[in-house]
Order: C-alpha cells, then structure tokens, then sequence
C-alpha cells in the first residue's frame, strides 16, 4: 500500500506542473474593461419570429420552422451597435428587425458604467471575455459565426440586413 501511494504522490509534481500549461492555452482576457466589451455579445433569452415576421414585407427566415428572434449587441472601437435579428440555422441567415441601433460609447472603468451617446448611463461588468452583465442584464459572447456576420454587415454600411449568411 505504501509503495502504491508513493507512486500516486510522485505523479502530483506532473499533474500540478501541467495545470499552469493548460491554463496559458487560453486567450489571454485583456487587461481593461474596455478591451473585455469589445466584439459582439448576445442576450440570452431568444423568442419565436414574432416581430420580424408582422413587418412588411416579413423576414426571409420566417418561411423557416426554426425561426428565432434574439438581441444583439456589439462594441467596435468607440462604437456601439445594437440589434434584434430573425435567424434561422437551417437557412443559415439572419436578418434585422428594424434596423442597427449606432452609436458612441464611453466607459468609465473606475465607476464600471457605460455612457451611450444618448446619455443612457449602464453599470457594466466584464471579468472575462465570454461574459458580461450590464443594467438591464447578462449578455454571453457571441459565437464566431455570429460575430463575422455582424461585421459583415456593418461594414456593408447600411443599417440593416436581409438573408445575411451564418456561417
């Protein structure tokens, strides 16, 4: 029994050891508050198509089974973007309902809010990059495919889409 527990406690070097090495695997979380909120974040909760599909003419995506309609929200630089989309996976689009929301932003780290440039003032929080909270509630990073079509979109400079392809 003890030649047996010795075996097992000389492994605990490597095991300990081999912690810190998966850990640095992952991206590095950027130092402030304001390199955390960059890229695209989404609100949880998702509903059935029921606004993109009232609208004249009705999203593409509302001829799909799987339509779903969710909130996005995306941070470039000092600007602010802000969106509900109609999205269908077996269709592999997305479109906005009523357009992309632009605007500045400003953060205060110390005091941990975001002014909008409409003067709207949000207590923020970000400790990572895959979760944040603010005032009116938690937003998850957005997935990759998510994220490339939003900046797809934007930088088409228009403030809306159609049938923007997911992928």
């Amino acid at each position: 029994m003890r030649a047996r527990l010795h075996s097992v406690l000389s492994l605990l070097p490597l095991i300990v050891i081999g912690i810190p090495a998966c850990q640095s695997s992952a991206p590095p979380v950027p130092a402030t508050l304001d390199g955390r909120i960059q890229g695209w974040w989404m609100v949880s909760a998702m509903g059935p198509c029921d606004a993109a599909c009232t609208i004249k003419p009705p999203n593409p995506e509302c001829g799909q089974p799987d339509c779903v309609e969710r909130n996005f929200l995306g941070f470039k630089g000092q600007t602010a973007y802000d969106c509900a989309v109609s999205y269908s996976a077996k269709a592999g689009t997305m479109s906005t309902i009523l357009g992309v929301t632009i605007e500045g932003y400003t953060l205060d780290a110390n005091a941990s809010t975001l002014r909008l440039g409409t003067g709207q003032v949000q207590a923020v929080t970000c400790n990572d990059t895959t979760n944040m909270t603010l005032g009116y509630g938690a937003l998850t990073r957005a997935p990759s495919a998510f994220s490339d079509a939003f900046d797809v979109g934007i930088g088409s400079g228009t403030a809306g889409w159609r049938a923007l392809p997911v992928k």
